[in-house]
């Protein structure tokens, strides 16, 4: 099996491909037309699946944290702990403690909080990437979107190794590689111009 970091830059080299092939689509595809500003019009799918969907994504994975603390807070009364309200109350962000309910409640936490640790990265580069690429950019910003649910839903069944355990789980990096590349082609394309 091929190491991971050979893994990774056959990612990112697949995605600097890509992006020259998207430039060469996107040409064809809109004529050449752009904004007044010079930005493709399909920068608009940038915006809405990268920057908003992606919020949508965020809200979602803070109800689903909202609904386990609930969950996971009344199983654990039920199962006789009497510091129940204590362990999983807010304003801790974990749950104490190594009962099974409390692993349950984190790692839908976990799932939770690895998303907002990635996301800031995640809308920038988008944000850059997509002036150059926005067909890939958005493409990408999509499989991202579901590959965090799939990540999400795997995290949530209580054993962490299953976060990659779905068709689309491992894809958070890739589709974030991609959007790297494409943050790098645009910066490269500016320099050039």
């Amino acid at each position: 099996m091929a190491s991971p970091y050979l893994m990774l830059f056959g990612m990112f080299s697949s995605g600097i491909l890509l992006c020259y092939c998207e430039k060469e689509m996107v040409a064809h595809i809109t004529d050449g037309e752009t904004t007044a500003i010079a930005i493709s019009k399909l920068y608009g799918g940038v915006i809405l699946i990268n920057c908003v969907g992606s919020f949508f994504l965020l809200f979602y994975l803070g109800l689903l944290v909202s609904q386990a603390r609930t969950k996971y807070r009344a199983k654990a009364e039920k199962a006789g702990d009497d510091r129940a309200d204590d362990r999983f109350s807010y304003p801790k962000l974990y749950a104490e403690g190594f009962s099974e309910e409390a692993k349950h409640f984190n790692c839908v936490q976990r799932a939770h909080q690895h998303a907002i640790e990635t996301h800031a990265s995640f809308v920038v580069l988008s944000v850059i990437g997509g002036w150059g690429h926005p067909l890939l950019v958005s493409l990408s910003g999509l499989l991202w979107i579901f590959a965090r649910l799939d990540w999400a839903w795997g995290y949530a069944t209580g054993e962490p190794s299953a976060r990659y355990g779905g068709k689309f789980g491992f894809h958070i990096w890739s589709s974030l590689l991609l959007i790297v590349a494409a943050a790098v082609s645009t910066g490269v394309q500016l320099l050039m111009a």
